[in-house]
């Protein structure tokens, strides 16, 4: 929970929501507003946001989506720019995408009808009926995580040598 620098209101809302009971008691008044309207100030207040998008839907697609999300991440990362994921908006589209909306709820189906219509607005060059969407992101320049996850060291063979 240190590393997601929610701050000590943040942690304490992320232990006690962790059962669903209190979270789905929480969303029943209105806590799921609060929360996407913080996710809404984060990226309206990046630098900039972007869609990674691949030329097809296919487990193959996505799978290069994904070696592709690394290569900008790491790039990112060397240049000092900060990467979030805001991956919501992009697993729901899929799933539209994949089955419909009968799997959605109908107060759910209308909020996705109207976030979906704001992400094609944000994004006019993208062909939504053919792209896979593999990840939506803010980025911009932070400060450094100050609780970073846990990394192994580097197994190196015989012939490699630290850079």
């Amino acid at each position: 929970i240190k590393n997601l620098e929610a701050g000590r209101a943040g942690e304490v809302f992320l232990r006690l929501s962790r059962p669903w009971a209190i979270m789905n008691t929480l969303n029943r008044v209105g806590m799921s507003r609060v929360v996407a309207a913080h996710a809404t100030r984060g990226v309206r207040h990046a630098a900039a946001a972007a869609l990674l998008t691949v030329s097809g839907t296919s487990p193959a697609h996505f799978f290069e989506g994904g070696r592709a999300l690394q290569r900008l991440w790491l790039t990112a990362t060397a240049w000092n720019l900060s990467l979030q994921p805001m991956a919501a908006v992009p697993l729901f589209w899929t799933r539209a995408q994949r089955q419909g909306f009968h799997p959605f709820q109908p107060r759910h189906y209308r909020l996705l009808e109207r976030v979906f219509a704001d992400y094609h607005a944000i994004f006019p060059h993208v062909d939504f009926s053919a792209e896979g969407h593999v990840l939506l992101f803010r980025l911009g320049r932070g400060a450094a995580i100050a609780q970073p996850t846990f990394r192994r060291p580097p197994i190196l063979r015989s012939t490699e040598r630290p850079v």
